[in-house]
């Protein structure tokens, strides 16, 4: 089911009542019993498939499940451990748990043609070249990029020794499932009710034309202003500093932030002093232990500790206060900044996430679609999800593996043509884009980011379309939460027409992982003029850092470290 467009309905039913329940009871138990025996009898094994919780389509889910046992983690080290304690045969994980299982022998390099049977064919899989010229054309250039960045830790085994086999590569392991990258997102809604009412209270009047003039004072106060006293600020280039100290400034009160401390200890490695006591982002890395000499860092206290110099700068607050919330759920994250009645109005989270909490009436209907706004910093990372295989599992299982990815979550890559729009093959037919259509994240793969970016997002952000539709479905529009019908609406016509246009291109930008960035004038189709230069394009760089693994010793320290550092 889509996650942008319905609710899942839970229908609660008791069997057992205070009247009989005994009896209902002794007969279920028995039954069950029964059962359970039968089951054991005439049910072949199953073994585990791992996956984050709440990261799959139902359609996705069920194809899997017609061979494995489904099973949702909440923490990566949750799979990691099944995976070592032989319980577990395939699923998604994260890309340096893969380099570190690769590099403890613990994954079986992949059969591709058994991926995507019509791109690469038996005979092919035998020069890695070629199939690497393969899966480049068919991955999105960041992941592809992001995958080759692992080369180097490839070349060591998990106690550091040099491997003495063949070069290694992530990509031979590991087919790539969901990319995210981290954004600043925050709900000026709240915000603008504060001011105007004095209380968090959601203002159902709210309107679209006062929050772009909002965050047009934001973006003219990052690129426009220059803080001479300030040698951390650096607005124009979108810091993570500055982007947070804006807020602040703005009436932005309380922060929430990822839980996952080797995210926070990337921003922290953009925000050390140099040589002459001037902030600078140089050292950024994802590396925790065994530094690059270019890092010029000895331990990874230094990053935790520069993170928390980053935030109390920035905010006023440290990492302990109760205006700073450390939350480790994806989906807790999403429901803290969009609904109406919680406090929490800004803050640091995974475009996916974010992408999902600017659909806000999807899960509050006191909330409207597109009231969460976000910047994404200068200094960031990107992490790829993706699908891997148990070394030393027996052949039925792998072939099963192999299967239920090619007809699941890879389903339609290789062999679809997603220009051909006909009743007989809609693209959105495919498991690929019914999987995106429900998770949210950006897609890894070329041909799914072409077609979404090219006709999912105008659906979305065409309100007058969409109610025109549930009109003559005979439903009924709640002028509170409807862009067009809003008594709170004070666009005009041709403002409405080019804020739509804008929303288009607003969420976009939010899918899409990339280097290069260009920032629009809020509520318009115009960027945003560069201050001292003759042109209308205002444009800036981001840098991606990619998490090195390290071992299960070194992370054990650093979240240690890291709880102390935000034990309240």
């Amino acid at each position: 089911m889509s996650k942008w467009k319905s609710f899942t309905n839970f229908v609660k039913s008791k069997i057992l009542t205070k009247t009989v329940g005994y009896s209902a009871l002794g007969a279920v138990t028995a039954a069950s019993l029964i059962g359970a025996l039968s089951y054991k009898v005439s049910a072949p094994f199953k073994p585990s498939f791992y996956n984050y919780k709440q990261y799959i389509s139902d359609e996705v889910r069920d194809v899997i499940s017609k061979h494995f046992d489904f099973k949702e983690f909440d923490t990566l080290n949750q799979f990691t451990n099944a995976i070592l304690t032989r319980k577990a045969v395939a699923g998604i994980g994260s890309d340096s748990q893969a380099v570190t299982l690769i590099q403890k022998g613990q994954l079986q390099k992949l059969n591709f043609h058994k991926l995507f049977p019509q791109l690469i064919s038996e005979e092919e899989t035998k020069d890695d070249n070629l199939v690497a010229q393969k899966l480049k054309s068919v991955y999105s250039e960041s992941v592809w990029e992001h995958l080759q960045a692992y080369d180097k830790d490839l070349t060591v085994d998990d106690t550091g020794k040099k491997y003495d086999g063949p070069q290694r590569h992530l990509w031979q392991y590991f087919v790539p499932y969901f990319v995210q990258d981290m954004v600043v997102a925050y709900n000026p809604a709240k915000v603008l009710n504060r001011k105007n009412k004095g209380s968090v209270a959601y203002d159902a009047n709210m309107d679209f034309k006062q929050i772009y003039e909002f965050d047009r004072k934001i973006i003219s106060d990052l690129i426009s202003t220059e803080q001479q006293n300030d040698p951390k600020w650096n607005g124009r280039e979108f810091s993570l500093y500055s982007i947070l100290k804006v807020l602040r400034a703005n009436g932005f009160e309380n922060m929430e932030a990822t839980d996952a401390v080797r995210d926070n200890m990337v921003y922290g490695s953009a925000f050390k002093k140099d040589a002459n006591n001037n902030y600078t982002d140089i050292y950024q890395t994802g590396e925790a232990d065994n530094f690059s000499s270019q890092t010029s860092y000895s331990s990874f206290k230094q990053l935790i500790d520069q993170y928390k110099d980053l935030i109390e700068s920035a905010t006023g607050y440290s990492l302990q206060d109760p205006h700073i919330n450390f939350i480790g759920s994806g989906g807790e994250l999403v429901d803290k900044i969009s609904d109406p009645t919680t406090a929490i109005d800004f803050g640091t989270i995974y475009n996916g996430d974010a992408f999902d909490a600017y659909f806000a009436n999807d899960n509050h209907s006191n909330a409207r679609d597109g009231q969460i706004r976000y910047l994404r910093p200068k200094n960031n990372l990107v992490l790829v999800d993706g699908f891997i295989i148990v070394n030393g599992i027996n052949d039925e299982f792998t072939e099963k593996a192999y299967e239920v990815a090619k007809n699941s979550f890879i389903n339609g890559i290789d062999d679809a043509d997603w220009s051909d729009n006909s009743e007989d093959e809609n693209p959105e037919d495919y498991l690929a884009y019914v999987n995106f259509d429900t998770v949210g994240y950006t897609p890894a793969y070329k041909q799914l980011i072409n077609y979404v970016k090219e006709n999912y997002f105008t659906g979305y952000i065409d309100p007058e379309a969409q109610e025109a539709e549930a009109r003559a479905k005979g439903e009924e529009i709640n002028p509170e939460t409807s862009w067009v019908l809003h008594e709170g609406n004070k666009l005009t016509p041709e403002e409405w027409k080019q804020a739509l246009e804008y929303e288009s291109h607003y969420i976009q930008g939010l899918f899409d992982i990339t280097s290069h960035y260009t920032i629009w004038m809020p509520g318009t189709t115009d960027p945003i003029h560069f201050p001292e230069k003759q042109t209308n394009e205002y444009t800036y760089t981001v840098k991606h850092s990619d998490i090195k693994p390290v071992s299960a010793r070194t992370l054990t320290d650093i979240e240690a470290y890291w709880s102390q550092k935000i034990k309240k």
